[in-house]
């Protein structure tokens, strides 16, 4: 090889390292970075802002991990009840964040899904109607005595309790402007339930909380006399004690199955004990 290759090899060499240091060379965010002509002096497309290995791997790590809607959807769907006593909750990193795909799904499965019909001694009422009812319970009436859960939906509360159930239906039944009657047609048969249920023992949460709903709401009576009320309060307040709920800190002691409450079950225990005697005094 002739000296004259040699330096003509050399001096490729060099410009390949010039090159090479250019590309190096720190740009800030707003700039795009223009790769250097080669010996042709053909130019490349610019180089992106952000590297693409770091793009794949954020998007890779949101699709890898299920959102906490797309949780709940999968165990809806698949029968699992839900739970409302524990509280477990899926933990997400600092990245899995909801995407705005899941908030429109889930919004589409709520509106999609109506709940079941319900009737008592010949009054029926469809799903749509028992969904404006209980949100008008929740909206104008939960507020002033918060002894329930507002993220149970209808189906939930009428698996629980059906009395209960009942009993949101007919204190939200005064402000239902599409059935005015509601709730004098709800009076004689949802009365008899409560009765009925206090009659069979042993007595559950659902029943009390039932009656603390009805003797704060009373439906109305012709003569003072006529009301319930009074005698109702004294059996929610005996069952709670029969179950424990004055003493949520032992109440593992008046159950049947014997486990420690938790820090939630503990909280909705004093609220009930406190609505009983507030409402025994009111």
């Amino acid at each position: 090889m002739s000296e004259l290759s040699k330096l003509d090899e050399l001096a490729e060499q060099l410009q390949q390292l010039r090159d090479a240091k250019v590309l190096q060379t720190p740009v800030s965010s707003t700039q795009s970075v223009i790769a250097p002509a080669d010996k042709f002096g053909h130019t490349t497309a610019p180089f992106p802002l952000s590297p693409p290995a770091q793009q794949y791997h954020h998007t890779t790590q949101i699709q890898s991990h299920p959102s906490l809607i797309s949780y709940y959807r999968e165990r809806e769907q698949a029968g699992v009840p839900r739970d409302t006593t524990s509280n477990f909750m899926p933990v997400l990193g600092p990245s899995q964040s909801l995407h705005q795909d899941d908030l429109e799904n889930s919004s589409a499965h709520n509106a999609a899904h109506v709940s079941t019909s319900r009737r008592l001694h010949g009054l029926k009422l469809d799903g749509e109607q028992i969904e404006k009812i209980f949100q008008i319970f929740f909206e104008q009436y939960h507020p002033f005595l918060d002894i329930l859960d507002p993220s149970l939906s209808p189906d939930n509360y009428y698996t629980m309790s059906p009395v209960l159930f009942w009993a949101i239906t007919s204190v939200a039944a005064r402000r239902y402007e599409e059935e005015p009657a509601l709730m004098a047609s709800l009076s004689s048969p949802v009365t008899g339930l409560i009765w009925s249920n206090i009659a069979n023992l042993p007595h559950s949460i659902g029943l009390i909380q039932a009656i603390l709903l009805l003797c704060n709401w009373p439906f109305p009576t012709s003569v003072f006399s006529m009301d319930p009320s009074f005698i109702l309060i004294s059996s929610a307040r005996s069952a709670a004690m029969q179950m424990g709920v004055h003493r949520p800190e032992d109440m593992q002691d008046y159950l049947r199955t014997k486990r420690r409450l938790s820090p939630k079950e503990t909280t909705e225990a004093v609220k009930i004990w406190s609505a009983i005697y507030i409402i025994a005094q009111g």
